[in-house]
């Protein structure tokens, strides 16, 4: 019996798209735990017990590269055009911390109008509202 690399490849492809599919499910469930946990902690009377579930959560989160380059994988992973709207709602559902910005969606929005300016990817206007959809490194 012969190896064949084919089959290999092909067992290892399937492998992977069913673990990116449990791992984008995970992160989805981490995100919307998360985000419950914070909702509720703010509640908690007692002070050190409110911190120290902040502390967890601040801790659970994932911790991305960078703004731009968390925008730029989400345009890459979808082939939809995306509203910076969207953008934005991506983003906090991945755990993303948006709160370091006076105004969030403004900044996803400076971040996508940068990256069409690149040629990375296009914007398309349609009355008052944009879409940006990833074409690519150039």
């Amino acid at each position: 019996m012969t190896w064949d690399p084919r089959e290999t490849i092909s067992k290892l492809r399937k492998d992977l798209q069913r673990l990116c599919k449990e791992r984008a499910f995970i992160e989805g469930q981490l995100a919307n735990v998360n985000m419950a946990l914070n909702s509720l902690a703010r509640g908690i009377q007692d002070k050190q017990e409110r911190e120290e579930v902040l502390k967890e959560i601040e801790a659970a989160r994932r911790k991305p590269a960078g703004l731009t380059e968390c925008v730029s994988d989400f345009l890459r992973s979808t082939h939809d055009s995306m509203s910076a709207n969207e953008v934005r709602t991506w983003l906090e559902r991945q755990g993303f911390d948006l709160s370091e910005y006076s105004q969030p969606l403004a900044t996803v929005s400076a971040t996508l109008r940068r990256l069409a300016s690149s040629g990375r990817v296009e914007a398309t206007r349609q009355g008052r509202n944009v879409t940006y959809k990833w074409i690519g490194d150039r």
